[in-house]
């Protein structure tokens, strides 16, 4: 409980928050969500992948729709390879359901600095209108 200054650099963990939303009409079709664009795709491009500016790893995605996923399976790329997979999960029409479990032989959706990272949802039905939120968390220490 407190105040936190000071006059030179803070170094750490530091958690950012991105927004993302689209529109998708195609069931059963791995999507990248757009990010700074509106439309989603099927194929990594320029619009759906950030450079990670310090190493890191997503904490946890938000995704809500207003049609029903009956399955739903995130994944995050990390230079074009899967390097974090979500269980599959159910969002309620009209609901919201949080990923938080990543697991990969690889690691679990850890990035490094200057990697290109990317986040792709599946659902088995078309799920209308997609609002995404995700926490990433940098160490600023590296």
């Amino acid at each position: 409980a407190g105040d936190i200054s000071g006059s030179g650099t803070i170094y750490g963990k530091q958690r950012q928050i991105t927004h993302h939303n689209y529109y998708d009409d195609t069931p059963s079709e791995e999507n990248f969500i757009p990010i700074n664009y509106i439309i989603e795709n099927s194929s990594l491009t320029y619009y759906n992948q950030i450079v990670a500016p310090y190493d890191g790893r997503i904490i946890k995605i938000i995704v809500h729709t207003d049609h029903r996923f009956v399955d739903a399976v995130l994944k995050i790329y990390t230079n074009a390879s899967v390097s974090g997979t979500s269980p599959s999960a159910a969002i309620a029409q009209n609901g919201s359901t949080t990923f938080s479990t990543f697991t990969e032989s690889s690691g679990n959706a850890n990035f490094s600095a200057g990697n290109l990272v990317a986040i792709s949802i599946t659902p088995d039905v078309d799920p209308g209108n997609v609002f995404v939120t995700v926490v990433w968390e940098y160490d600023i220490l590296t």
